[in-house]
């Protein structure tokens, strides 16, 4: 009961502290963007931004699925099969969903003239993929509880789109941020897929 506990305590602090600095880091990188951008770019940045932001919103919750029946099964030592029935239909569902989203963001850049937003839709698109990809692992991890690894990550995530933001906001303007973000989701899914292993096959049926 007590290592229980003190897992618990530590994690808590992990995931905590992460958030906290990770927001200190985003925070100082947002508000040089905004000096550095001015009113014009900055809000083009938030129109490039406006489409993938609803997937946020419109999300169907499925992988959170997974995180809410695995861990009942489990408890009821129920059969690995239907385990993996679960686990599979909830993550293929959320990646479709992601996937789907990307394609609306780049028929919607279709609609626009300026160059800066048709290349910063196609950016946020493929950053929608990887985000898609890493919230999968990331309930896959809250399952295993290993929120150690979650909190590492979600730290590492900020400092890498922290830096690349502030060394080349200057001259790289709004592809500056999108390429942070977009290279951000990459390391990330890296670092995700070296400490645990997805074990899922894609199904929705």
């Amino acid at each position: 009961m007590r290592s229980s506990n003190e897992k618990i305590v530590k994690d808590t602090v992990y995931l905590l502290s992460s958030s906290l600095i990770g927001r200190i880091f985003s925070g100082i990188a947002g508000i040089i963007t905004a000096r550095v951008l001015g009113p014009e770019d900055f809000g083009l940045l938030k129109i490039i931004n406006y489409i993938p932001s609803l997937a946020k919103y419109g999300s169907f919750g499925f992988s959170d699925v997974a995180k809410r029946e695995i861990p009942h099964i489990r408890g009821l030592k129920q059969s690995k099969e239907k385990e993996k029935i679960i686990r599979n239909v909830s993550f293929s569902s959320e990646i479709l969903w992601f996937l789907f989203i990307a394609i609306i963001v780049v028929v919607a850049s279709l609609f626009y003239e300026s160059p800066k937003i048709k290349f910063g839709l196609y950016i946020v698109s493929i950053s929608l993929l990887l985000s898609g990809l890493n919230k999968v692992y990331g309930v896959c991890l809250a399952i295993e509880k290993r929120f150690s690894i979650l909190a590492s990550a979600t730290l590492f995530r900020s400092l890498v789109i922290s830096v690349i933001i502030l060394s080349t906001i200057y001259w790289g303007r709004i592809f500056s941020v999108l390429g942070a973000g977009l290279v951000g989701g990459a390391f990330t899914l890296i670092y995700f897929r070296k400490k645990i292993n997805l074990d899922f096959s894609f199904s929705i049926s």
